[in-house]
Order: structure tokens, then C-alpha cells, then sequence
């Protein structure tokens, strides 16, 4: 049998894959700070990463959170990240191409306005806002977080926190 792919085409591939498992080898060496903080903080949010195939309901999964001070001081470091980076009640972010910005009258100006209140709404409509809140609480816990948007046909965007 004989492969499709061409020369250059499997050398990237063996190189991608080489990456991809030196990347799974460094996070692995993470999983157990990610078990621990998940254990006291939020145990709740990681329990299926930390033991697959091993979630099961009901289970009391609390058993090491003797104060809640640590998780309480997480939530409110999160929402004030979230209120001071991306409020939902206020402008947080603005469009520009060159020198050209939202505050001119230039038609690329007013294009630029559009496009930034299209993108409010669009957020707004979304799940966007709970989403990015999950973001940053689990980058002050965890220092890492991922936010996945996809295409929806009912809210043009659905946002997921794996």
C-alpha cells in the first residue's frame, strides 16, 4: 500500500506529531498541580480532567475544602478581572486599521463603528459574557484557560469553556 502523501508532507507530519506529544508530555507534569487546586478551590470544574471516566453523580466531592476563603478570593479576583477587562455594561475594546479609529469620519471610521457595535450585539445575544467570566476564573486558578467559539445558527456565535 502505498501513501498519498508527499515527501515534505510526511516530514510534517512527523513533525507535528512529535510536537503534539511533547506538548501532552508538559502538560501531563501539570496535572497533578491542576488535581490539587482543584481538590481545595473548585472541585467541581476539573473533576473530569483530572480522573476520566470517573465522574459520578452525587458523589460528595467537597471532602477537602475546610475554608472557603480560597475559593471565595478566587471568584472575587475573577469577577473583578472580568468587570475591569470585559465588562458587558461597558465599552472594553475598539477596532482600528492603521491610524484610522472609531472617533474620525472618515467612511473606514464609520465602518469600523459598525463593526464594533455588530460585535457588542453579537456578544451580548451570545453566551460570550458567561463564557469569558469562566475564562478568567479558571486562568487565576489554574493559570491556563481555553475559550472555544463556534458558529450558531440561532446566536451567530456559541462559546465553550472545556
Amino acid at each position: 500500500m502505498t501513501s498519498s502523501l508527499s515527501e515534505g508532507d510526511l516530514a510534517l507530519k512527523r513533525y507535528a506529531n512529535g510536537r503534539l506529544l511533547g506538548l501532552r508530555v508538559n502538560r501531563y507534569s501539570f496535572w497533578s498541580h491542576w488535581r490539587e487546586l482543584a481538590d481545595y478551590y473548585l472541585p467541581r470544574r476539573y473533576k473530569w480532567l483530572i480522573t476520566p471516566n470517573q465522574w459520578n453523580r452525587g458523589s460528595p466531592m467537597n471532602q477537602n475544602i475546610i475554608d472557603n476563603c480560597g475559593t471565595i478570593a478566587a471568584r472575587d479576583l475573577a469577577a473583578g478581572i472580568t468587570t475591569g477587562v470585559s465588562s458587558p455594561t461597558r465599552p472594553w475594546f475598539g477596532l482600528k486599521v492603521g491610524r484610522i479609529d472609531t472617533t474620525q469620519t472618515s467612511p473606514t471610521s464609520l465602518w469600523l463603528a459598525e463593526v464594533v457595535r455588530l460585535m457588542r450585539l453579537v456578544f451580548q445575544e451570545s453566551n460570550f459574557y458567561t463564557g469569558v467570566a469562566q475564562l478568567w476564573a479558571d486562568l487565576v486558578l489554574f493559570n491556563t484557560a481555553v475559550m472555544i467559539i463556534y458558529e450558531d445558527f440561532d446566536d451567530v456565535i456559541r462559546c465553550i469553556n472545556p
